[in-house]
């Protein structure tokens, strides 16, 4: 009587639930991968993440480094010019002293 055109149910028969069982089984890998994916991904990212702080904190001392090197060069610069400007000074009065004197 229910055996229709094809004989029993089609959705109930062993060769269905096989497939299904095993694309169920495919799609639950096929997820699991992807976590698994994803969770690498994740981890790569914050190593790299870690990474690049730490890049990040070493070019934070070298540029303060620098800025160090940078005033003590100014500091030097500006003793020099003030040395060379008291020469200039000492040899502008000689000048005048010997102009003024005849």
């Amino acid at each position: 009587m229910g055996d229709g055109l094809f004989g029993r149910n089609p959705l109930y028969s062993q060769g269905f639930i096989r497939f299904y069982s095993f694309y169920v089984g495919i799609q639950v890998r096929y997820e699991l991968d992807l976590r698994e994916r994803t969770i690498r991904v994740e981890e790569e990212l914050q190593h790299q993440r870690e990474l690049m702080l730490a890049g990040f904190a070493q070019m934070e001392k070298r540029f303060e480094q620098v800025d160090k090197r940078l005033e003590q060069m100014l500091t030097d610069m500006n003793k020099r010019f003030e040395q060379v400007d008291k020469q200039l000074e000492k040899k502008n009065q000689a000048i005048m002293d010997i102009l003024i004197v005849p």
